[in-house]
């Protein structure tokens, strides 16, 4: 029980005295070798302290002293456990851009210094080849009346019974029929039709609606004449 107690009063002690070493953000040699010296001391002293533990002597204080911890054995004996030098502040690496006409500088300030280092902008390419001139397209329209073997008169601009259509890159239309598509548009003449020949008007007399809607059709009963 004495033993354990003994090792989280060590580690205790240790840590609190341990503390203050790592604040610095970077390496320094000499800082290295100072701290390495304080731990071998606070080593020699634990060594110490538990020797005289296995021999019998138990702690029986630790108190906080100027610079660390202060031991107590049962036997009047003390030992301080220093603390370790603070380390130097850290120095972060800063990096800044800046572009003047045709030359970027970056600058890089860090532990060593300011080192900076320019980039020119590369040169211009080759440039490509001009593609081909654009073309505009043309719809040309004709008429026909036998399925595209001739044109309609004034050269197919008068309308007829098929139409013929082709697209090309020339303004001007062709004078070739076999250039053209052609589609009938004018369907073919239909039947005769049957209409009213001729129309009869004749006459009955009745005395009312009933009597004329009873009567027999004509020829009986029904005058061509008006009646007076």
């Amino acid at each position: 029980m004495k033993r354990k107690l003994f090792n989280a009063l060590l580690f205790g002690a240790l840590v609190a005295s341990s503390t203050s070493t790592f604040v610095s953000c970077k390496d320094y040699d000499d800082d290295i070798q100072s701290l390495q010296a304080q731990i071998d001391a606070n080593k020699k002293s634990i060594e110490s302290i538990e020797a005289l533990i296995k021999s019998g002597s138990v702690i029986t204080n630790v108190e906080q002293s100027t610079n660390g911890v202060k031991v107590t054995l049962s036997d009047g004996k003390t030992f301080n456990l220093t603390n370790g030098a603070d380390g130097k502040d850290g120095v972060s690496p800063t990096v800044s851009i800046t572009k003047s006409g045709d030359t970027t500088t970056i600058t890089i300030t860090d532990k060593e210094g300011t080192h900076t280092q320019t980039v020119k902008d590369g040169t211009n390419g080759t440039p490509g080849t001009p593609g081909a001139d654009g073309k505009t397209p043309y719809l040309h329209l004709k008429y026909s009346d036998d399925g595209g073997t001739t044109f309609t008169a004034d050269s197919g601009e008068t309308p007829g019974a098929y139409i013929g259509t082709y697209t090309d890159f020339t303004e001007a239309d062709s004078t070739s029929v076999s250039d053209y598509k052609w589609a009938k548009i004018k369907g073919n003449k239909g039947d005769t039709g049957i209409g009213i020949q001729a129309v009869d008007v004749l006459y009955r007399t009745a005395s009312s609606d009933t009597e004329l809607g009873n009567s027999e059709m004509p020829p009986n009963g029904w005058h061509t004449a008006a009646p007076t």
